[in-house]
């Protein structure tokens, strides 16, 4: 048992010596008022940019929650419960901007790197525009551009024949 026991130890050491290095990593970033050791522990309150986009989606507040959301939650992550919060919090906020029907918030949307390619938000935001208006004929071609793309008719919008 000896051996089993003295290879437990090495990994737990090792392990501890791991978590030493990154509890400093972390108190260099953070401060050390904020990262305590002795149990190590985070104290003081932690606030993220994808929370205040739920918070103020919950509160209905769409016109903050747009200009709040910096993009995809963690986009390199592949961890499950990453991408499931990822793609909810995404896909509630694009469902509240298309149902809001504003031209400033689908405009907003379809700048970000998450509505680029949002034929559903350019097509609306095409309908919404005013005709003759330059962000008009701008939203038309990239709604011409995206369904041609899409493998979809570029004037119904239709699937194309092959």
């Amino acid at each position: 048992m000896s051996p089993q026991c003295s290879v437990v130890v090495c990994e737990t050491s090792q392990s501890l010596s791991t978590l030493r290095a990154e509890m400093a990593r972390l108190r260099s970033m953070l401060g050390g008022d904020i990262v305590q050791s002795r149990p190590y522990r985070i104290e003081g309150s932690v606030t993220s940019d994808w929370r205040m986009v739920e918070r103020h989606l919950d509160g209905g507040d769409l016109r903050s929650a747009v200009p709040a959301y910096s993009g995809p939650l963690l986009p390199q992550s592949t961890a499950p419960g990453v991408v499931a919060r990822r793609e909810q919090l995404e896909l509630r906020l694009r469902s509240a901007i298309l149902e809001s029907g504003s031209v400033d918030l689908l405009t907003t949307w379809t700048r970000s790197r998450s509505g680029i390619g949002d034929l559903d938000a350019w097509e609306a935001q095409w309908r919404l525009l005013p005709q003759g208006s330059p962000l008009a004929t701008m939203s038309h071609n990239e709604v011409v551009r995206l369904r041609i793309e899409y493998g979809l008719d570029p004037q119904t919008g239709r699937i194309a024949r092959s």
